[in-house]
């Protein structure tokens, strides 16, 4: 069946057709939540409520705006953001910054596994992970990071750049280390 007929059955509250929607981007949405560093604990919890969102707001989708994996992405990323900052409140953790250091630009992304780059970017620390997630992965500008973040697009813009300091360490580490392995 089609997307678009799977949705247009979703619009009509088929118990069927949300379940084939589900089963269709389960794996996407994953994709993005793992992007983000959910820890797995949290992975199921979010996404019975992406998918309570979803199906709660299916009859706003309009196809003419847009495809609806973009405008599933867009209640995805909402979710996670909400989420981190319900975890932060939690936690009381704040965001601590790293000595300041010069923004690098990545270079040669092509060669390295896909999901070992996914990997490294969980590992990043929250903030910096979110701002790269936004800004390289979504698309979003610093300004709309700003807004959706809470924060001066100042420090997305640094946040960004630490993120990408920290991905070339590590990445550069990983290198030698494999290097001095075949001697």
């Amino acid at each position: 069946m089609q997307e678009d007929q799977i949705i247009e059955r979703c619009k009509k509250e088929e118990e069927a057709a949300f379940k084939m929607l589900y089963e269709s981007f389960l794996p996407y949405v994953l994709t993005i939540i793992r992007r983000f560093g959910i820890l797995d604990k949290s992975i199921p919890d979010m996404v019975q409520d992406i998918f309570i969102e979803v199906f709660k707001s299916i009859k706003k989708y309009d196809s003419q705006r847009g495809e609806f994996k973009y405008w599933l992405k867009s209640i995805v990323i909402h979710k996670i953001l909400n989420f981190q900052r319900i975890e932060k409140k939690h936690k009381k953790v704040e965001l601590t910054m790293l000595n300041e250091v010069p923004a690098v630009e990545l270079t040669n992304l092509e060669s390295i596994d896909k999901e070992f780059l996914l990997r490294l970017i969980s590992e990043l620390p929250e903030g910096y992970r979110t701002v790269f997630n936004l800004y390289i992965i979504d698309g979003f500008s610093h300004k709309e990071i700003s807004h959706q973040l809470g924060i001066d697009s100042v420090s997305s813009r640094s946040q960004l750049s630490r993120a990408k300091q920290l991905l070339k360490k590590r990445i550069s580490t990983i290198q030698k280390e494999n290097l001095y392995g075949l001697i």
